[in-house]
């Protein structure tokens, strides 16, 4: 039995927190995005790829004049595909859990919109779906401005988190 000290020095567990419908999307998109590069793994690219399909922010590349369609094509001259089909659960790797969940961390959020995938993709600052965001001067502070023109979504713009 342990003690209440040694309860103490237990980690904490990790919140789950579910997916939104557009954030269920996002992952399936990146599955098959993965499945179609013939990868065994989901990575930030893969999500990134499936964001450029998925509605809403497909839109919000679009309201700040960026074509989804060219952070696609960039995504895919990066990340090429393997030779031999892969045939099974393709695993997540660990930039892209840190991005899934660091998603509702920075907001609170009760559940993970596509959206919120995106901003976490951008502040984790590495790998080859943050690089490819820099190409087109998708950054925080671009993001931030954009969302604030077409008030798309209000509610994360007063979160504290976002603002540092």
């Amino acid at each position: 039995m342990q003690t209440p000290q040694e309860r103490e020095k237990r980690p904490e567990k990790t919140r789950s927190v579910p997916f939104s419908e557009s954030g269920r999307q996002v992952m399936l998109l990146s599955r098959k995005a993965a499945e179609r590069f013939n990868h065994s793994y989901i990575g930030t690219e893969h999500m990134l790829l499936a964001l450029t399909e998925e509605e809403t922010t497909r839109k919000l590349f679009q309201d700040m004049d960026i074509n989804p369609d060219e952070i696609r094509l960039s995504l895919e001259s990066k990340t090429p595909p393997f030779d031999n089909p892969f045939n099974g659960e393709p695993m997540i790797t660990p930039m892209a859990k840190k991005v899934i969940q660091r998603a509702p961390e920075i907001f609170s959020l009760e559940e993970i919109r596509a959206l919120d995938l995106l901003i976490a993709i951008i502040l984790e600052d590495e790998g080859i779906a943050a690089e490819t965001l820099k190409e087109f001067k998708l950054e925080k502070n671009t993001l931030r401005q954009a969302m604030a023109v077409t008030n798309a979504t209000a509610d994360i713009l007063s979160k504290k988190a976002w603002l540092n």
